[in-house]
Parts: C-alpha cells; sequence; structure tokens
C-alpha cells in the first residue's frame, strides 16, 4: 500500500482525463486560449467560455432520444468532436467546457448524477474561481468550488429561475466525477 498526496485539490481538474481528452494541439484549447487572451480573471475567463459555449451549441435532441432508448449506453466524450459538430447532449457540454477551461489554468470538474425533480441521470461542471464572481446568475466564491450546469442554463435561456435551481443543493447528486 502507499499514499498519494496532492499538491493541491484542484490539482487533478487541471489536466486531461478520460472523460475531457485534450492535447496542447486541440481546437478547443487554441479557442479558449485565443478567446480569453485578454481576459483580467478567472471569471471573466469562465464567462467568455460559457458564452461561446452556449452561443456555438444546440442540444442535440436526437442523441439524446437515442440515449434514453438504449438506456445505460457510455461512451467518452471528445471535446474536439463536440467544437466541429456544433451540438450535443449534458455530458458532452461539460466535457467541452472543461476541455476549454482546464488548459487556460481554471479547475474544472465533469460531474454526473440524478438531478431532480424526476432524478435523471445528467452531468454537469463545478468550477474554482481565484476571485468572487458572478455567472448568469450564480454567485462565484473565491477559492470554492461553484455548480454550473451549462446544458440547463442555455436551454433556460440563462434564466434567473434556473439559476436558482442549479444553486438548489437539493436538485443534484453527485455519483462521480472526472
Amino acid at each position: 500500500m502507499f499514499n498519494v498526496e496532492l499538491s493541491s485539490q484542484t490539482a487533478p481538474f487541471l489536466y486531461p482525463n478520460t472523460y475531457c481528452w485534450y492535447t496542447p494541439d486541440s481546437q478547443c484549447v487554441k479557442r479558449a486560449r485565443r478567446l480569453t487572451t485578454f481576459a483580467q480573471s478567472d471569471v471573466e475567463k469562465i464567462k467568455i467560455i460559457y458564452d461561446f459555449i452556449c452561443n456555438r451549441l444546440v442540444y442535440d435532441k436526437e442523441l439524446a432520444a437515442q440515449q434514453n432508448k438504449a438506456g445505460s449506453s457510455f461512451w467518452l466524450p471528445n471535446p474536439d468532436w463536440v467544437l466541429a459538430r456544433g451540438k450535443g447532449i449534458c455530458w458532452e457540454y461539460a466535457s467541452l467546457f472543461a476541455g476549454m477551461l482546464r488548459p487556460i489554468g481554471i479547475p474544472c470538474k465533469i460531474v454526473v448524477g440524478p438531478v431532480q425533480p424526476n432524478g435523471i441521470t445528467h452531468a454537469w461542471n463545478q468550477i474554482w474561481s481565484k476571485e468572487d464572481g458572478e455567472i448568469v446568475g450564480i454567485p462565484v466564491k473565491a477559492c470554492a468550488w461553484t455548480r454550473i450546469d451549462i446544458t440547463l442554463m442555455d436551454a433556460a435561456n440563462n434564466s434567473a429561475k434556473m439559476a436558482a435551481f442549479v444553486q438548489g443543493d437539493g436538485n443534484y447528486e453527485m455519483k462521480y466525477c472526472g
């Protein structure tokens, strides 16, 4: 048996992994760097990437229907493929968001679990910022994880009602994250 110590609790969420694979040459990484070149803060960078994804992607209803019909079907998202297609489901939105934030130094988790009121399995993100701020009505506290559900917020046109839902701790249950 051996002990592992992390340099910080955010370290694993600054690098590619199975749920969010990218390289320095990936299109999502290049795009994130171009978009945030002049951003002054983490919150500004997160807002830029958030807006870019909401303006670039549409929800893939056909794929969602196929996944619901298949039941336990599982695949690994590819952020560059999602970016090129311009559409995706929650799993892909979350992977692309992480694939654009991590390489610019913003820790980002991809989280999966049931969401209320119907308990359907869903994917969302948690972000870590060095400073306080706000992203589409969701308060961001410095040096703490903040839940961001880009899929639901985009579908609801970033409404205050949806922001309140996303902030509600009883609405989300984390089963695993990566």
